[in-house]
């Protein structure tokens, strides 16, 4: 089993597993765990490879796990294991739905998945010279291709954050700053880069695949790139079976020819092979077809029948459910489906599965999933529902849904009857079956009006984007019909209208105009005393949440690191206004609970990445504390000179740390042979230096003053900061059963105090793993210029 984060652990994982003689089933970590726990079992894993950041999301295994965040496990042979695999051993075992209402396991042999590797290697004409940019989740079929043809080309493989998948924008920066050649996507995500402006790039390799091409994305792309490929197979005949280079986009985009030691046949009711251009159902046979679906002899059996046109012993094909029909110059066109599966953003969905997932609602006695059509040309899944008594509403049916189906396959819209028609024969008549009312979900009884200009301008973008004549600021973008290719529309046009370019993401966190709204008048999100400030809300890397020192008390303090992050990294600051009266501060769990607030809001699932600069690093250590209490995921602890929990606090220690302070400063004197005078000169020029530095920090100081987060005069705070010092003194953690870096300054004692002991001994009542990273510069002094080296520093633990 393989459940890791995509990155470039994720590649050395995947060919190790395969080096080793073994496959692969991925595990997608965003599953809800139910369908996880089925996957575990029925493939019966023996071994699971995953990280320590999302381990926490799987069901419990018994069986072996190899954290890849561990690496003590690892080998340092460089040698070939002497393993002996045949062509028919298995590779990968991928997971699709199934009608049943479970999920079935198809497996793939290595001798499946070396044909196909080897036959685009020669259709594509790939070689060391080409860059290809991977956005495919590892559990879609077609990801073996972004995998596995890179190694055999010796290409050079580019993988992309799973974010960047979905947002346009983030996509052509990416294939444009890694001067990418080959990419394959789905018909979606071909519409989001045509969506966004994308200008092309002469020399790429494009392909769509996953489902249909439609004719109007074969002619946006054409003109775009070097060559266009519209490439078709389904999962059990390994990624791609037929394929053909588009050069003028018809009304229909043809499926080509078969690839090497690949039979498409086209047959009737009676397994007959129909006239050229006769409607038939399309079989597959040859060196691609897998070994069929794991613990489903009777579904392996009804779905690879025997091949009457081959002589071999054995010989099967395999029904694709596909209609189709030869073109008299021997390629095909695929023509739709015979049962109910469709392909939603390239995922292949049985809609009996979700159908079975509702009919274990209470209050459901039938229902029908139906894919529909929208503007577009993407289409959308929308349930129908005869209750058994009171209708259900829709947010709780979604939320039974997702405790059993991954996102792609909860229906985006609902709609009630008493009754569903039906054909002359009793059947459920789905054409027959009423579109959602969009107008009325738009304009509900409890239709509330924009109250701000924001609002207004909103709510018109939103009317000529679903062509309403209403819309209440109370409706959801996704029960409207929202779908990616109108959500990256409504990006750009947000942008444009006023000036800000907000993540993709933004419409999944907040769906309706009133909390859009919200995001573009104040991205710096308020909760009581405590602001979130949003320093950088793009990129594709995983968010920083930064606690800055004073216990919230400055955030600008230690934060000219947080602009040095790069245009790739996501950076939010939490910080506290100061309260009215000293008493109104509170411990350190509460503070936490209320920044953890902020941070569920702007971000509801994880993992989650905390970095705490000084006292701040008690609060990120009690956030992580609270995040894992609540079943979330932590990625990354950062705490930088952040005083242990059993810091002495006595006016004795106190004295001890002064005497200690006093007599480091005379040694370094000694040391430059300046003197205490000299000494003292040059400490005043360092901090005149920093505050040069804060003054060109504009834009984050900037966010500061509308945020009410600059910091008050120098008394006022020394008088807060004892107070806000006092509380985190009693505060004593519980142990931290996970890892956490330590980043200490290297060029005086922290806070004065000698390192007669080894950090990782003083944190180890409390941590379960410690790793210490030193930094050149002072404890207060992270705006100097040294910021940018440890800003690298960071990012890179982080990485690792």
């Amino acid at each position: 089993g393989l459940a890791v984060e995509r990155s470039i652990e994720m590649m050395v994982a995947l060919l190790a597993i395969i080096k080793a003689g073994a496959a692969y089933v991925p595990l997608d970590s965003a599953f809800p765990p139910d369908r996880l726990a089925y996957m575990m079992e029925d493939s019966g894993l023996s071994i699971l490879v995953t990280q320590g950041s999302i381990s926490s999301a799987l069901p419990a295994f018994d069986g072996v796990v190899l954290d890849l965040e561990a690496p003590t496990w690892l080998s340092e042979d460089p040698t070939n294991l002497g393993v002996e695999v045949g062509p028919e051993h298995l590779a990968v075992v991928i997971y699709t739905s199934g009608s049943t209402g479970r999920p079935k396991g198809v497996q793939t042999t290595r001798r499946s998945l070396t044909n196909l590797l080897w036959s685009m290697r020669k259709w594509l004409g790939l070689s060391e010279r080409d860059t290809l940019l991977a956005i495919t989740t590892i559990s879609f079929d077609i990801a073996g291709v972004d995998i596995w043809l890179p190694w055999l080309v010796g290409a050079h493989t580019v993988v992309a954050p799973s974010q960047a998948a979905a947002d346009g924008a983030q996509l052509c920066d990416l294939l444009e700053s890694h001067d990418v050649t080959f990419l394959q996507a789905t018909p979606v995500t071909w519409r989001q880069l045509l969506a966004v402006g994308w200008t092309g790039k002469p020399n790429l390799q494009a392909v769509c695949t996953g489902e249909a091409m439609p004719p109007e994305v074969a002619l946006g792309i054409t003109p775009l790139v070097g060559r266009l490929w519209n490439l078709y197979g389904p999962s059990e005949t390994t990624i791609w079976s037929t394929g053909a280079e588009v050069h003028e986009p018809t009304e229909r985009v043809s499926i080509g020819r078969p690839i090497a030691n690949t039979q498409c046949y086209i047959l009737d009711e009676h397994h007959q092979p129909v006239p050229v251009g006769t409607i038939g159902e399309l079989y597959i046979a040859g060196d691609g077809l897998a070994r069929g679906y794991l613990n489903r002899p009777d579904l392996t059996a009804e779905m690879f029948v025997p091949n009457p046109f081959s002589t071999k012993d054995g010989a099967r094909m395999y029904r694709t459910g596909d209609l189709a029909r030869f073109d008299p110059d021997g390629t095909m066109e695929c023509l739709g489906r015979i049962d109910h599966q469709v392909k939603i953003r390239g995922f292949r969905i049985e809609l009996g599965e979700i159908e079975s997932v509702l009919l274990e609602h209470r209050s459901v006695r039938q229902s029908v999933v139906v894919a529909r059509e929208q503007a577009g040309g993407e289409k959308r899944l929308v349930g129908y529902i005869v209750p058994e008594t009171d209708a259900p509403d829709s947010t709780a049916l979604r939320a039974h849904l997702k405790r059993h189906l991954p996102d792609y396959m909860i229906p985006s819209a609902f709609v009630t009857l008493n009754g569903f028609p039906l054909t002359t024969s009793g059947k459920v008549d789905r054409r027959a079956l009423p579109s959602p009312d969009l107008s009325a979900i738009a304009s509900d009884q409890d239709f509330v009006l924009p109250t701000t200009h924001v609002q207004g301008q909103l709510v018109e973008i939103w009317k000529e984007a679903f062509g309403l004549p209403r819309v209440s600021v109370t409706a959801d973008f996704f029960d409207l019909g929202g779908h990616s290719i109108v959500a990256v529309e409504m990006m750009a046009r947000i942008d444009r209208v006023f000036g800000k370019r907000l993540p993709f993401n933004t419409l999944f966190e907040a769906p309706t105009i009133q909390q859009l709204a919200e995001r573009i008048e104040d991205p710096n999100r308020k909760y009581g005393n405590h602001f979130l400030v949003s320093v950088q809300a793009a990129g594709g890397r995983l968010p920083i949440f930064w606690i800055p020192g004073g216990a919230g008390l400055g955030l600008f303090r230690g934060g000219g690191v947080l602009t040095r992050l790069g245009p790739e990294q996501p950076v939010f600051g939490l910080g506290s206004r100061a309260p009215d009266s000293l008493a109104q501060i509170e411990t350190v769990e509460e503070r936490a609970k209320e920044y953890l607030e902020l941070v569920f809001r702007e971000r509801p699932r994880g993992p989650y990445c905390f970095v705490g600069f000084c006292a701040g690093g008690l609060l990120a250590l009690e956030m992580a504390q609270q995040v894992a209490a609540s079943g979330r995921k932590v990625a990354f602890i950062g705490l930088i000179n952040c005083r242990y929990p059993d810091y002495p606090q006595g006016s004795f220690d106190r004295f001890l740390i002064r005497a200690q302070r006093l007599r480091h400063q005379i040694r370094t004197a000694r040391e430059q042979g300046t003197g205490l005078v000299g000494y003292a000169r040059r400490k005043f020029a360092d901090r005149r230096a920093a505050r040069a530095e804060r003054r060109e920090l504009s834009a984050v100081r900037q966010q500061l003053v509308q945020s009410h987060l600059e910091e008050h005069d120098e008394s006022h705070n020394r008088v807060l900061l004892d107070s806000t010092t006092e509380v985190l003194g009693r505060y004593r953690p519980a142990y931290y059963d996970g890892p956490v870096t330590l980043f200490i300054s290297d060029e005086e004692d922290f806070m004065g105090v000698s390192r007669r002991l080894d950090p990782r001994f003083e944190w180890a009542n409390h941590t379960a793993e410690q790793e210490i990273r030193t930094f050149s510069g002072r404890h207060w002094d992270t705006d100097a210029p040294v910021a940018e080296a440890f800003a690298q520093a960071l990012l890179r633990s982080i990485d690792d």
